[in-house]
């Protein structure tokens, strides 16, 4: 089960730990993904059609 989680995310949080500092052991990349996703979304959802 991990395995199947860690292929469908990495290839979003991958790219974003790479640029991200190093925070330690405090991994930011999932909060960073979620407020692109939200951001993208306002941004599709407020686009004139």
């Amino acid at each position: 089960m991990v395995a199947i989680i860690y292929e469908i995310t990495e290839p979003i949080l991958g790219p974003i730990r790479s640029v991200l500092p190093n925070f330690g052991m405090i991994d930011l990349s999932p909060m960073v993904a979620l407020l692109l996703m939200g951001l993208i979304r306002q941004i599709l959802v407020s686009a004139p059609a």
